[in-house]
């Protein structure tokens, strides 16, 4: 299991834990990143919050930063991770669409600068080292599919699609009401682990569900704007 898939599965089992409590309801993407830090610096991999991005030319204010940087100098692999988390019944700002952007074109040079920048004891990376790149939500019952329909971009759209079929049994074969069922409390459906990206839900006391989605850079990414 991969470092997104295992911080896929520990949210979801973090929100399950926190929900018992009554804890979840009012939070916001904050409250994520010391489990994630947890899970990922348990997993040998150096963490780093608010990564600097380059600056553009012509770009005015602050530069842009990148939720997590995550490297493991054993395994050669850097991970940049983004995370959203959508509360219930509340506008989300910004989209899965607008992070996977941000970050689709990062490259080693633009890493290697902004560990300089912040003069990080962080190994700079080179050409043997694999890069992965994903954009993580979190939300509650259905509200992703509005979500999908009024702000996503086609590429990441047909990615969600994507992914959804492969929580039922027969991928090829899922009806379009199927999908629309797929988050009803009750709804048999199941985890999803793959490259292109993860599913996972956490349990909550009233049954229905938060959910876990990480959404890895596929070559269709290419095409958003």
């Amino acid at each position: 299991m991969d470092i997104i898939a295992k911080i896929s599965s520990g949210i979801a089992g973090w929100l399950t834990f926190e929900d018992m409590k009554g804890n979840v309801r009012h939070h916001d993407e904050s409250v994520l990143y010391p489990p994630i830090t947890e899970i990922a610096s348990r997993n040998g991999y150096e963490v780093e919050r608010e990564f600097p991005l380059p600056r553009k030319t012509k770009q005015r204010g602050s530069s842009k930063e990148v939720d997590f940087l995550l490297l493991n100098e054993r395994k050669k692999v850097a991970v940049l991770l983004e995370i959203k988390f959508k509360k219930y019944a509340k506008t989300m700002m910004g989209g899965i669409s607008m992070d996977a952007l941000k970050i689709r074109d990062i490259t080693f040079s633009d890493i290697n600068a902004g560990i300089g920048r912040k003069k990080l004891k962080m190994p700079d990376l080179t050409g043997a080292w694999k890069v992965r790149k994903a954009v993580m939500i979190v939300w509650r019952e259905g509200e992703i599919v509005k979500l999908m329909n009024q702000k996503e971009q086609k590429p990441i759209r047909r990615q969600f699609m994507k992914l959804l079929s492969f929580m039922f049994e027969d991928p090829k074969t899922v009806s379009a009401k199927q999908f629309a069922t797929a988050f009803i409390p009750g709804a048999r459906v199941a985890t999803v682990g793959k490259a292109m990206g993860q599913i996972r839900w956490a349990s909550t006391v009233t049954h229905k569900k938060y959910w876990v989605a990480a959404f890895c850079k596929v070559d269709e990414w290419s095409n958003l704007s």
